[in-house]
């Protein structure tokens, strides 16, 4: 269950959403159909500038650059956008899981104590310098029994709950705001790259049994981890698909364009190479046996400067640095205690996901299932140049149309008044 902030309503008409890769920057303009489902009536991109893995490093840069990218949007939209929506997976992501309880007037559950139960969830702690951006109930307790949804009725001396929030750090945040701000923006939502692309690439039996969102980008690996129907924990790495560039650049001499391409276009990883077969061809003439191995030009790749490499060492090296991903996202995963939560299931989206036999080179590695992102569901998304690598834009859209409200017991109504009698006051609205 998402528990969103309850000041804030449904939003309506057109939506401006900002993917913020490190090496594009996309924006999408979303609206809803007749149907009450998110459609994308139009979008844009550049390419990234004053970023570096997901976060801002030179902020006028960064915000000269969303100015352009959104004004390309709305030209061909035709839409003027005043509130900018924003998925990025800078931050640090911080996750933390916190019990709450509130003891029962009469032995019983009633409305009044989940009133009181949502007014705490304000108060639970963030780390310092973080700002929340998501808090979802994983259940509600009594009595000692949990995965209770609704508790009202039910004996019991007090009411608890597990609230799990997901924080960014307030220098991500502000930065962002102030770059908005620049192009006579404000800010929206603000969501985690991994957790958005969730909604779009699992189903609703992947959230409930447990499944893991990798999102593969250029500067960053995201991922974000659910069970139970709920986002319980999320993360980010300063490492992603670049690096394999970077390593084609170092290993073959190659210029960062040219080894771009050879990745793009050449790149595959394979979880079992066939085996070499050596072959013995019979000599024309004299008595000397040569034993050969040829290599079959198909398994040749030619560089722009005439040199040919093996198809298989470009491959061994994609594959060491993949390695070298998942072996951070596994100890990340271990750290955290949520190997056993994952199940066996994994989503992968963004622009390295599409990267040739990357599914089956993870599934073989952590004999796991794995699929790709199916981002389709969205209408409009068929037009998209790379939707796999917006799977988290359009994860946003579809949050934005389909969010839940809060629980029946919405306290928006409420108001909270100041000073001393006023604190006295929203005591009694609590607990009364």
């Amino acid at each position: 269950m998402f528990l969103r902030h309850p000041k804030r309503d449904l939003p309506k008409g057109p939506q401006a959403i900002l993917d913020a890769g490190s090496n594009e920057l996309a924006v999408l303009i979303t609206d809803t159909d007749a149907d009450g489902k998110p459609t994308i009536i139009g979008h844009a991109s550049h390419v990234s500038a004053g970023l570096r893995r997901g976060e801002i490093t030179d902020l006028d840069l960064f915000a000269n650059t969303v100015g352009k990218a959104v004004q390309a949007a709305e030209r061909k939209t035709g839409i003027t956008v005043e509130e900018l929506h924003v998925v990025t997976s800078a931050g640090r992501p911080h996750s933390s899981i916190h019990r709450l309880h509130v003891d029962s007037a009469d032995a019983h559950i009633s409305a009044r104590e989940l009133r009181r139960l949502q007014s705490r969830i304000a108060d639970l702690p963030t780390p310092d310098g973080f700002e929340r951006v998501q808090h979802h109930l994983l259940q509600y307790i009594v009595n000692g029994a949990g995965h209770i949804t609704n508790p009202v009725g039910m004996p019991g001396p007090k009411l608890e709950a597990d609230i799990a929030l997901l924080s960014l750090s307030k220098q991500t945040t502000e930065n962002l705001r102030i770059a908005a701000a620049q192009n006579h923006l404000m800010i929206g939502e603000i969501h985690h790259t991994a957790s958005m692309a969730a909604l779009i690439s699992m189903d609703e039996d992947d959230k409930d049994v447990g499944c893991l969102q990798l999102d593969l980008g250029a500067g960053t690996t995201s991922a974000a981890i659910y069970s139970n129907d709920v986002l319980v924990h999320a993360f980010s790495l300063p490492v992603g698909f670049h690096d394999i560039t970077r390593d084609l650049v170092q290993i073959f001499g190659l210029q960062t364009n040219e080894a771009e391409r050879l990745k793009v276009v050449e790149g595959e990883v394979v979880a079992i190479h066939p085996p070499v077969v050596n072959t013995l061809p019979f000599p024309a003439s004299g008595d000397n046996f040569v034993i050969s191995n040829p290599v079959n030009p198909l398994d040749l790749l030619t560089l722009s400067s005439g040199e040919q490499i093996e198809r298989r060492m470009m491959q061994d090296v994609i594959s060491c640095r993949i390695d070298d991903i998942l072996e951070l996202v596994q100890k990340r995963i271990e750290a955290a205690g949520m190997t056993a939560i994952m199940s066996r299931r994994i989503r992968i989206s963004g622009g390295g996901a599409a990267l040739r036999g990357l599914s089956d080179y993870i599934s073989h590695k952590w004999n796991k299932h794995v699929s790709l992102a199916q981002p389709s569901n969205i209408q409009g998304s068929a037009e998209l140049e790379t939707p796999l690598a917006l799977s988290a834009a359009l994860g946003m859209a579809k949050f934005l149309q389909s969010r839940p409200d809060l629980p029946v017991y919405d306290l928006k109504s409420r108001p909270r008044f100041l000073g001393a009698f006023g604190r006295f006051g929203n005591w009694l609205s609590e607990n009364i």
